[in-house]
């Protein structure tokens, strides 16, 4: 399985420093399970995917995409 995706510093202004993050810009067609194993693997506070809208989402005007957020919240050290 091949997955873009970017660290991130963030709450700093120096490279390398900070909080590092995740974000993975192709998180559609991914379970919650596969999510949780990629998040665990990264093995970083937060872990992000973005997921376009879903058909409801978009007929209802919202945003024109998703996010779905891994972090020790769900159980991931």
């Amino acid at each position: 399985m091949e997955h873009r995706f970017y660290t991130l510093d963030v709450f700093t202004n120096n490279r390398f420093e900070g909080n590092p993050l995740a974000v993975f810009t192709d998180g559609d067609g991914l379970s919650d399970d596969q999510m949780l194993v990629i998040a665990r693997e990264m093995n970083l506070s937060e872990t992000v995917f973005v997921q376009k809208p879903t058909e409801e989402e978009a007929l209802a005007g919202c945003a024109s995409s998703r996010q779905k957020k891994n972090s020790s919240s769900l159980g991931i050290p």
